[in-house]
């Protein structure tokens, strides 16, 4: 009669429960590893956030930099360009100097041909008289 006492509805609550029990321990356990990995994740995220904080700080300072830089190159340009324009003024009065230069060297040619001229025509009078 015990026999039947244990297969009875008491016992098959108490079966019932301890199965029900087996299960909610393994869901709570199920619930603690998704809380962790909850928190791996959280700081995951936290970690991508904080480089993705720092590479938008160095790509604000890589513009900042790269427009400074197109700056500095524009005013290399005008500089150039400011250098290239006087040394092409530079040249064309190199230019005329040389073509003053020249006909002064002229000038000199034909004076010192006008001196000798002088000096023959005057060696001449003298040898005259």
């Amino acid at each position: 009669m015990e026999h039947c006492r244990e297969d009875g509805p008491a016992m098959q609550t108490v079966r019932e429960l301890a199965t029900h029990s087996a299960d909610i321990r393994h869901l709570q356990t199920d619930m603690d590893k998704m809380t962790k990995d909850m928190e791996e994740i959280k700081d995951a995220i936290r970690e991508i956030s904080k480089t993705l904080s720092e590479a938008k700080a160095i790509k604000a300072t890589a513009v900042a930099e790269a427009a400074e830089t197109n700056q500095v190159l524009k005013a290399a340009k005008s500089t150039q360009a400011n250098a290239d324009s006087l040394k092409l003024a530079g040249e064309a009065r190199l230019v005329e100097l040389n073509k003053e230069l020249s006909g002064a060297e002229k000038t000199r040619l034909e004076v010192e041909d006008l001196k000798a001229s002088i000096l023959s025509k005057h060696q001449d009078f003298i040898a005259s008289l």
